[in-house]
């Protein structure tokens, strides 16, 4: 297989990545030696067998009966035990065989648009799918967005080839995208009243002893480009978002004056949204509709 070095160059809007033969893996045949184990089992038993006739009383010929019945009977025993085991492990396999083709990225520089991701993570293998999350109103991308391959071991080779790669003034972050469903409710967080000159690495120290951080935003004036003191941050587990809420809200942080509010997200857009439908219900009234 081929795989991309991590030496990337941007060329307009098309990307480019050197390529390098990957080391090949020499693997040891051990069928042969798989084949031999049975004889030499069997030899042993009939090792141990002879030794047990010609060491105890009785005829001989009886013996070596009996124990070749009990031998059966033990084998008929383990037989269906051991196929109930195999189907076991095959359904257990199979329901952890569901391949996790799409990606998700996190920092990414601010200009970057759907076509130069795609360039960028087609190197790998085809991409079904390819998206840069931005505001809908705006345009302003929120610095992340998705790749979903076609074939899981692309996935897992984006993975291993282009996370952490230096794409101007960002350093990529790839991993697999979580599922949607009840396991990442309540697990990202809404922060207000952050000082207005909050870096990145500074949310990390702040929130990241909670708990293992998955992806963060920090909200920006889309003129300025300064920070609004506003951001998202999403833990792996609803318990780690809990305990930044527990630790964090009402504190002020180191640099700010006002004690920071710290919510469940989902939370906070349905109260924005229940406002703005009671604001629009009140205006209505108030027009006569």
């Amino acid at each position: 297989m081929i795989l991309p070095s991590m030496v990337v160059s941007l060329d307009g809007t098309s990307w480019s990545i050197q390529q390098q033969p990957q080391h090949q893996l020499l693997v040891v045949d051990s069928v042969a030696q798989q084949q031999q184990q049975p004889q030499q089992i069997v030899a042993l038993n009939q090792i141990v067998a002879s030794n047990q006739i010609s060491s105890s009383g009785g005829d001989p010929q009886q013996q070596c009966h009996k124990m070749t019945d009990q031998r059966d009977q033990q084998q008929q025993q383990q037989q269906p035990q051991s196929q109930f085991q195999q189907q076991q492990q095959q359904q257990q396999i199979k329901g952890n065989e569901e391949p996790r083709t799409n990606l998700i990225i996190n920092y990414l520089p601010q200009n970057m648009n759907e076509k130069e991701l795609y360039s960028l993570f087609v190197t790998i293998g085809p991409v079904e799918s390819c998206r840069v999350m931005k505001d809908y109103k705006t345009g302003y991308s929120y610095g992340f967005g998705f790749v979903n391959y076609a074939k899981a071991e692309d996935a897992a080779t984006a993975i291993s080839t282009l996370n952490g790669l230096q794409v101007q003034n960002k350093r990529l972050k790839v991993s697999f995208a979580r599922p949607s469903g009840e396991e990442i409710k309540e697990t990202n967080l809404y922060v207000t009243n952050l000082p207005r000159n909050i870096t990145e690495s500074q949310i990390d120290e702040l929130f990241s002893k909670y708990g293992n951080i998955v992806q963060k935003n920090i909200l920006r004036d889309k003129l300025t480009g300064l920070p609004r003191g506003v951001a998202f941050v999403r833990f792996d587990k609803r318990e780690e978002a809990q305990e930044a809420i527990a630790r964090l809200h009402g504190t002020i942080p180191e640099g700010g004056s006002e004690p920071l509010s710290v919510k469940i997200a989902e939370e906070h857009g349905k109260q924005k949204a229940a406002y703005y439908a009671g604001w629009q219900a009140g205006y209505n009234q108030s027009r006569g509709k």
